[in-house]
């Protein structure tokens, strides 16, 4: 996941990840001035001077205790504060040097901003020369300590216009009540987001004895979307591309060429058995029925099938999340509703047999949602990551309904495709190769 910085890119032209040479360069023709999150720098006094590291997490760490920002080394800026000229950098040693500045912010920065961004720009005038640019997200866990190397103390900077201040202790320990705050009401969102969903399809679920996976996932710092014609538009392209490549392509498959329901900060769209409310903020809620057909009157649950609706519903979630923008920790809430009672068979595989009898009924044994907070960009920057995250949830899941271990995810890591039927096969073979899993 890239830095999203919509007033910067509004700005500039271009997004965090897309900015160009001439983009920068446009900035300066444009006067373009400094403000609360945007600063420029002439030259990299970072990595070069001996307070340089010191002064690196005073600035990452006023602008993430404010609104965010983007620090460019390369732009010299005249006495008001605005763009003047290109003042190109050494890039020859660019990646010692990145790795130089993540270094001194991870000594220096209490607690650490794990989403601050650092990459390169070259210039094609000037090979080997360009501009480093550091994107630094709004944090969720703000205030940040600065940890200077020189003397063992603690101070909290915050970008104020153009200037950076020191903020004092009253002033801090606002900033901590305000987190403490925060994190309250994060919680209670999740659970308005998850109960929102439920309630919209509260009725269909009581008219229908399919047994449904149910998940909610909303993450720590908001997306800035609205909903629009354009967001319309932007979230069909989204469903094109994991209709393409998913763990569960044919939840996303569904949605093409669908007209979303507009409601207040959100989408809503559905489609055979799936449903799926998608919010302004990177937030969502999607169902998906589990079950097919019925023996005596009870719905057929295959474990295999349940965990596999597990990984598709997540990555579908956190793919949502990340396109939309949204950063830091992601909450999930998940659990199957339905019938409790079920006809299970634990050896059953989820293919040719899934549709022969089960002699086994269980009833589940709580409706309370299982909890899990993961990191957004880990999980959605990597899969193993992504195959533990939704092991977790499976395993609370499959307990549920009595079951001690899960028959689809292995303790290694690994998945038991074996037992999938040809077509969830295929669309999981193919996301495992794209995104350089083996089949194991």
């Amino acid at each position: 996941m890239s830095v999203h910085l919509p007033r910067i890119a509004a700005k500039l032209g271009a997004d965090f990840a897309d900015l160009t040479a001439e983009d920068l360069k446009g900035a300066c023709v444009e006067r373009v001035a400094e403000d609360v999150q945007l600063d420029f720098k002439s030259e990299n006094s970072y990595t070069t001077t001996k307070d340089g590291l010191d002064e690196l997490a005073k600035d990452v760490t006023a602008m993430a205790n404010a609104q965010g920002g983007l620090l460019v080394i390369g732009i010299a800026e005249d006495a008001n504060g605005n763009a003047a000229n290109p003042q190109v950098v050494d890039l020859a040693n660019g990646d010692d040097v990145i790795n130089k500045m993540y270094q001194g912010l991870r000594s220096r920065v209490v607690p650490m901003h794990p989403a601050v961004e650092i990459r390169t720009v070259e210039d094609p005038g000037t090979p080997g020369s360009g501009y480093y640019l550091l994107g630094i997200p709004r944090s969720s866990l703000a205030p940040h300590a600065v940890r200077r190397s020189t003397r063992p103390e603690y101070s909290y900077a915050l970008r104020l216009g153009r200037t950076t201040a020191w903020l004092e202790e009253t002033e801090i320990a606002a900033r901590y009540r305000d987190r403490f705050r925060q994190a309250q009401e994060h919680v209670a969102h999740v659970r308005r987001v998850f109960d929102q969903g439920c309630a919209w399809l509260s009725g269909a679920r009581a008219e229908n004895s399919n047994l449904w996976l149910e998940l909610a996932a909303v993450p720590a710092v908001p997306a800035e979307r609205r909903v629009d014609n354009a967001f319309i538009n932007q979230i069909a392209g989204f469903y094109g591309e994991l209709s393409r490549c998913a763990p569960l392509s044919e939840l996303a498959r569904g949605f093409l060429g669908r007209q979303p329901l507009v409601l207040r900060g959100r989408l809503r769209i559905a489609h055979s058995l799936v449903f799926a409310e998608w919010h302004t903020d990177g937030s969502c809620f999607i169902r998906v029925g589990i079950t097919r057909g019925t023996q005596d009157s009870t719905p057929r649950l295959n474990f295999t099938m349940l965990e596999l609706g597990v990984l598709g519903l997540l990555q579908f979630a956190i793919s949502y999340a990340n396109w939309s923008g949204a950063y830091g920790d992601v909450d999930i809430l998940a659990r199957t509703a339905g019938p409790i009672a079920v006809r299970s068979d634990l050896s059953a595989p989820a293919n040719e047999n899934f549709l022969d009898d089960f002699d086994t009924i269980v009833e589940r044994s709580s409706d309370e949602p299982t909890h899990l907070t993961v990191p957004l960009h880990s999980v959605a920057e990597d899969p193993k990551q992504l195959l533990a995250s939704a092991r977790s949830i499976a395993e609370d899941l499959v307990a549920d309904y009595g079951q001690s271990e899960t028959t689809f995810f292995r303790p290694d890591g690994s998945l038991v495709w074996q037992r999938l039927g040809r077509d969830s096969r295929e669309q999981l073979l193919t996301w495992m190769t794209q995104v350089g899993l083996s089949d194991q």
